[in-house]
């Protein structure tokens, strides 16, 4: 009853609504305004005014009858009825099928996509779903902590060996050199369960947000849109946002992050000569141009990704009429069901 009140005469009400049914009441609403029976391999079929109010009886008016034939199944093709296979037959599915192509065509348009660079809108909106400012800056805290133990244990290392009392102090060296590689294994550790939690959280979120939008559409946007396009972006763009862009800008900060350090230890630390120090500032230079020749691969880099996603959408609408192609040989073609059913 609620999908009859709820859907079918509410939402769908500017729909042309085929429904096969038995019951009374549905028969009996107001709302149909076209009966059609089908008794003993004939199609009776009694057209009823909207506002006239449908009773059961008026079922049994029978203002047409249209015979039609039952297809059975068959064991072989030659038991088939030859009309069915007919030239005549054949040339109005073929012009029947050009017809449908050219209305498809008309009503579904080309899938729209970006150009250009990424917005910060995007990205700003993807921050948001990892954690926001919050789970960044624990990230920085993370990526800056390891860094540190990193260099440190490093450096440790190198006083160790230069040291006069290497072989007298052992323990204390060796001591102090495992708590540093200890803690940068539990920066590593939180730094990882962090991404991988924030970066599941990112995923619902950006999941639950596609899925309302897809909810509240109107049905105007099934019609000019194919379910591959849909399938495509659930399928295809969900699971670059759940395995692949999380472990990315983690990956991304960790290489920042590692060069950075060994800049900074290079100039500051391990070199004593303030000609050798100033000597790292050539490095800047040496940042722009990797900027640049990045900017030069990412910019087609980008385009061909969106060229590829857009590609995939056609490829899934096509698989997707292939598997509910079977469904209807099912209703209309007996002796194609059995060759399907018998020989897969």
């Amino acid at each position: 009853k609620q999908i009859m009140t709820k859907c079918v005469e509410t939402l769908l009400k500017t729909r042309t609504v085929i429904l096969v049914t038995h019951n009374g009441d549905i028969i009996s609403s107001p709302n149909v305004n076209r009966l059609v029976r089908l008794e003993d391999g004939s199609t009776e079929h009694s057209h009823v005014k909207p506002s006239e109010p449908v009773v059961a009886a008026k079922v049994a008016d029978v203002v047409v009858k249209i015979p039609c034939v039952v297809a059975k199944p068959v064991m072989d093709n030659r038991s088939m009825p030859s009309p069915l296979w007919s030239p005549r037959t054949m040339e109005a599915g073929d012009k029947w099928n050009e017809h449908f192509d050219h209305a498809i065509s008309e009503t579904v348009g080309e899938e729209e996509r970006a150009v250009g660079r990424v917005g910060l809108d995007v990205y700003a909106s993807y921050i948001a779903a990892f954690g926001g400012w919050r789970t960044i800056g624990l990230l920085f805290v993370f990526q800056t902590a390891t860094q540190v133990l990193q260099v440190g244990s490093d450096v440790w290392l190198g006083v160790w060996t230069s040291s006069d009392d290497a072989v007298v102090q052992t323990k204390w060296y060796l001591g102090i050199y495992t708590s540093l590689c200890l803690g940068m294994m539990v920066a590593v550790l939180c730094r990882t369960i962090l991404v991988a939690v924030s970066g599941v959280r990112a995923s619902r979120v950006m999941f639950g947000k596609m899925m309302s939008a897809l909810i509240s559409t109107p049905m105007s946007f099934f019609d000019d849109t194919p379910l591959g396009r849909v399938v495509n972006r659930f399928a295809e763009d969900m699971s670059l946002i759940d395995i692949w862009l999380p472990f990315s800008y983690a990956g991304v900060a960790g290489w920042f992050f590692s060069v950075a350090s060994s800049l900074l230890t290079a100039m500051f630390v391990v070199t004593t000569d303030t000609v050798v120090r100033w000597c790292g500032l050539l490095f800047l230079p040496m940042i722009y141009v990797y900027i640049r020749v990045a900017q030069l691969y990412l910019r087609p880099s980008r385009e061909l990704t969106r060229l590829w996603n857009v590609t995939n959408s056609p490829v899934l609408s096509f698989l997707d009429e292939i598997e509910h192609g079977p469904s209807i040989h099912l209703c209309w073609c007996g002796g194609i069901v059995h060759f399907t059913q018998t020989w897969t």
